[in-house]
Formats: structure tokens, sequence, C-alpha cells
């Protein structure tokens, strides 16, 4: 995969969100990238680099923001900090790598269930939760979170996801699975349907 395909992976995942919106890669951007970028009004790019022709269809976008950083692991393992009344809380941010998991359930995903949850738990990190992924490969297709119910959460996934079935699921904090099995089971009864 290249970081064309990337980000045109994430654009789709919910491109009018994306309007006036901060994209950055953790590759050099290339002009082809660059071209698709300026495609949609776009407030900041932060990458490593830039090709000499990335930087050249950048800076026909007046109020277009580029920006450069390394992003390194460093960065990864720096502190979160959060406003509470009189104070703040510092929390490390999230940097575990989800390189193997424990199946615990009797039907056991195929190998593209797995990368695809995989890839969510990925993601999940970086919504506020309460947070739904889902995916198809390595490909958001719907992604819910800040609700306070995990449930509004799941149906603002599922009204984003343009697909047919539903991919695989990451959901952070604890909810009972009975919630999810009901909302899971109501959803692939009206698709069946449909």
């Amino acid at each position: 995969k290249t970081i064309f395909d990337a980000y045109k992976n994430a654009l789709a995942c919910d491109p009018v969100s994306a309007f006036g919106g901060i994209v950055a890669f953790n590759k050099i951007v290339d002009g082809r990238t660059a071209r698709d970028v300026i495609k949609i009004f776009t407030e900041c790019v932060i990458a490593p680099n830039y090709s000499k022709d990335a930087l050249k269809i950048f800076s026909q976008k007046q109020n277009l923001r580029v920006l450069t950083h390394s992003l390194n692991r460093s960065l990864a393992q720096s502190l979160e900090f959060r406003s509470i009344s009189d104070g703040f809380l510092v929390q490390e941010k999230d940097s575990k790598i989800f390189d193997k998991l424990k199946i615990v359930t009797k039907t056991k995903p195929a190998k593209e269930e797995l990368e695809s949850l995989k890839f969510a738990f990925t993601v999940a990190k970086y919504v506020k939760s309460n947070a739904i992924v889902l995916a198809r490969g390595t490909r958001t297709v719907g992604i819910g979170g800040g609700q306070m119910s995990r449930i509004d959460s799941l149906k603002i996934a599922k009204m984003k996801m343009n697909l047919i079935r539903l991919p695989s699921t990451v959901y952070r904090l604890f909810y009972p699975p009975t919630h999810f099995s009901r909302s899971k089971m109501s959803s692939t009864k009206q698709q069946k349907s449909a």
C-alpha cells in the first residue's frame, strides 16, 4: 500500500466530515497524494517530509498550512492531559500494539477478520470514548464515538457504514454484551430484508 492508498481509504470513511480538516501522514507526501488532498478544503497537512512536487501543489492553496514533523516513536509515549475543575489529569498515551490476540469465542475469526480487528483496535485508540469502529481489511467503514451510550456510538458507526454486512467491530469501555448482540442482530435482519 502507498501513502496515496492510505489517504484515499481514510477519506472514504467519511468524506463529508473531512471538509476543513487536518490531514496527518506518517510518510513522505508525494505529488499524487498532494493533488488529491487539495481537491477538498483542508486546513492543515502535517508529514515527516514532502516531495518537491507536493510542495509546489500545496503552494497553490493560499490558506493551507503545511507542517513538517518527524512523528517519531517517542511522540507515541508522550503524556496526555485532560482538564478537570481545579486541575488536570495526566496519563500516558495508549501506545500498545495488538500483535497477539486471544480468541475467547466459540467461532474463530478468519485471518482477514483478525487483520480487520487489529486495524480497528488501532483506530479505536484515537476515537473519543465510547468508541465503535467498523472496519473491512485496513479500511475504516464506520466510526461512532463521543457518546454517553455505546449503543448510540454503534448506531452512528452503522449509519456511516456503507457496506451490506457488519465488518469486524471494536469497542472501548465496558457494556453488557446482550445490548450489542441485540443491536447487531437487529441490524443484520434489517439488511437481509432490504
